[in-house]
């Protein structure tokens, strides 16, 4: 997935919820976030962000989802996640414009 794609994503998940709400793509077995949430996410959770395709990320394995979900939670932050995957396992951006 191309860093525009990502940052498209990002705006699109943010558009329907509140600005502040961290957003979590699932990709493969891993759960990543981008930019500002993945800042959010690294300082609540004492993990480390890296630049990856132009762009700061912070990624964990999708088996701590619950684990730091709840951590996430408990610090106050409101958190979205979003497990959109083909059969491969990768992140695909089929979002549905319509909200339910």
């Amino acid at each position: 997935m191309k860093q525009t794609t990502k940052m498209i994503l990002l705006k699109e998940m943010k558009s329907r919820r509140r600005a502040n709400t961290l957003i979590l793509f699932r990709n493969k077995d891993c759960f990543e976030a981008y930019y500002n949430d993945a800042k959010s996410i690294a300082k609540s959770l004492s993990l480390k962000t890296f630049i990856e395709d132009g762009m700061e990320v912070v990624r964990f394995p999708a088996v701590d989802i619950e684990v730091y979900s709840n951590r996430l939670l408990d610090a106050g932050l409101a958190v979205c996640i979003s497990e959109m995957r083909d059969e491969f396992g990768d992140y695909t951006p089929n979002i549905s414009m319509n909200d339910e």
